[in-house]
């Protein structure tokens, strides 16, 4: 649809639901493409994770399978070790449209047969583009040099992850502090801000993060204020972005900005105070300063989740 709400077209179905983290989009060759940890196989693991696959998805429906995990009798064999990847895996594009990246973890076994996660880690592979648009794997994926916190259930504790526009530094939410990492070497973690008040059994009271176009502020989700906030990646200037509203158990998340950086688009919700009801979700539009806000799918009967831009805004 326009920015304004009109002019809403059927893109592609089924995207919702594919499980913790939402698709990452981009537009290659005219066509919006989106990444997602997608269910190509109907099969649950040992550790009670559903199945999922790195796939490219096209606004008009086209699906290409990316990786393979392990089969189950592989990934959980005693004698083996490998990866293992969950619907919670971040998928990122990279820049110039000349790969992805995702979350993974490593394990091994504890001599007994059981899964032994030694490391959580971004894992990388090149893609190339047919005469028709369509990508696909160029190459194996290669582990790059950002750990990521290691504690008994990896995703817990991995509420956002997002490279900058330069692609030299990566940002990531581990529940409770959001950090920036040098992209190349993984060093120089910093901790940019925090969950105020600290509430350590919150694991994911930092949630999802975007870096602005212009690479000067790191919006995220704020679990305690139920809004989202914007921070410099050297941790200065951290402000609300778009407020939410707790007492009325209303959310502002997931925010995407506009290719120019001058707008937002967000998730507004809100809970019923009456568990049998159902919950409302909205795609709202406001300046990246949260002035204007704009409902764009007030009419929709249940939910109208954002999905990004297309190229013009």
């Amino acid at each position: 649809m326009d920015p304004s709400g009109a002019n809403r077209a059927l893109l592609l179905t089924g995207i919702l639901g594919l499980g913790g983290a939402r698709p990452s989009a981009l537009t290659h060759g005219g066509l919006r493409w989106f990444l997602a940890m997608y269910p190509v196989e109907n099969e649950t693991y040992p550790d009670g994770t559903q199945r999922k696959e790195l796939c490219a998805i096209s606004a008009v429906g086209d699906l290409v399978q990316l990786t393979v995990a392990p089969a189950l009798q592989t990934r959980y064999n005693a004698d083996a070790a490998g990866l293992n990847w969950s619907g919670n895996a971040y998928p990122r594009w990279l820049s110039n449209d000349s790969g992805a990246s995702f979350i993974a973890r490593e394990w091994g076994t504890d001599g007994q047969g059981q899964p032994l996660i030694s490391g959580v880690y971004v894992y990388a592979m090149d893609l190339s583009w047919d005469a028709a648009g369509i990508p696909s794997a160029a190459s194996d994926l290669r582990r790059l040099p950002i750990a990521l916190p290691q504690t008994a259930d990896p995703w817990a504790n991995i509420s956002g992850f997002v490279w900058s526009p330069d692609a030299s530094k990566v940002a990531y939410s581990s529940g409770i502090e959001l950090h920036v990492v040098d992209a190349a070497t993984g060093g120089g973690d910093t901790i940019i801000a925090t969950a105020t008040p600290s509430v350590p059994n919150l694991s994911a009271a930092l949630g999802s993060c975007e870096w602005s176009p212009d690479g000067f502020t790191i919006s995220f989700y704020d679990r305690l204020t139920y809004g989202i906030q914007g921070v410099a990646p050297d941790g200065s200037n951290r402000r609300t972005v778009i407020p939410g509203d707790p007492r009325n158990n209303r959310y502002s998340t997931t925010a995407f900005w506009s290719p120019s950086g001058a707008n937002v688009l967000y998730l507004w919700s809100v809970s019923p105070k009456n568990q049998t009801a159902r919950w409302s979700h909205d795609t709202y539009r406001a300046t990246s300063s949260g002035a204007n806000p704009a409902n764009l799918t007030s009419d929709f009967a249940d939910a109208a989740y954002p999905l990004g831009w297309r190229a013009a805004e």
